[in-house]
C-alpha cells in the first residue's frame, strides 16, 4: 500500500484504542461513525472498512437464528 505508519496504544476502560493516523484516514476516505472489521491473522491485525454487502450479510446471518 506504501504507508507504514507507528501509533501507540491506550487504555479506555478495560480495553486499549489505536489511534489511525491522518494520512492512512485520508488515503482509505474514513471519517469519524464507519465501522471497522477486526481480524487476526497470524501476528497482524487486520483493519477493513464494514461494507453495505458485510452488513447485509450480517442481517441474513441474524435474521436465520
Amino acid at each position: 500500500m506504501g504507508i507504514e505508519l507507528k501509533t501507540t496504544l491506550t487504555q479506555v476502560g478495560a480495553s486499549l484504542r489505536c489511534v489511525i493516523p491522518k494520512p492512512v484516514c485520508e488515503q482509505l476516505m474514513l471519517k469519524e461513525g464507519d465501522v471497522l472489521t477486526v481480524e487476526l491473522e497470524r501476528d497482524r491485525i487486520v483493519l477493513s472498512r464494514r461494507t453495505i454487502h458485510s452488513k447485509t450479510r450480517d442481517r441474513e446471518r441474524d435474521r436465520r437464528r
